[in-house]
């Protein structure tokens, strides 16, 4: 009986959408930074008293957080596929607009710790929200330095 299956012949070259689909390791933590920030948005920026408030309740900042990453996550995945080298500053404006906000948003937080009574504490999501946000951004200058000293060399 013969096999009606044709012989494959295995080429050493990858194709172009196997090798535009990989992450470097500056990639990966980039967009694993993009992610820990949408996480922040979602997790208690504030509480008080034993309840919590969410970067996401109401009219709070959250939401441009969230927005932030995904562009972020976006620009790190269209960098890293090749897509122009202006998406790592995309990354880094919208890591820096996440930092921002989270920074604002902790210091309206503090001013209410300030008094006698520190009946409200800052919540871990918005801690990781910003530090989150400066992985981001570090991520992503590493991310197009390397890329650009492997172009170069």
């Amino acid at each position: 009986m013969q096999s009606s299956h044709a012989p494959t012949t295995q080429s050493s070259e990858t194709p172009r959408a196997q090798r535009e689909a990989r992450l470097s390791p500056w990639g990966w933590i980039a967009l694993g930074s993009a992610v820990g920030m949408a996480l922040g948005a979602f997790g208690p920026w504030a509480r008080a008293l034993g309840a919590s408030v969410s970067g996401l309740d109401g009219n709070n900042d959250g939401w441009f957080v969230v927005a932030f990453a995904v562009v972020a996550a976006l620009s790190v995945v269209l960098y890293e596929s090749g897509s122009g080298s202006g998406w790592a500053g995309i990354a880094i404006v919208f890591g820096l607009s996440g930092a921002g906000v989270a920074w604002y948003d902790r210091s309206k937080v503090d001013e209410l710790t300030s008094g006698e009574f520190d009946l409200v504490q800052v919540g871990w999501g918005l801690n990781l929200a910003l530090v989150a946000s400066v992985a981001v951004i570090i991520a992503s200058v590493f991310l197009a330095a390397s890329k650009s000293s492997n172009r170069r060399g």
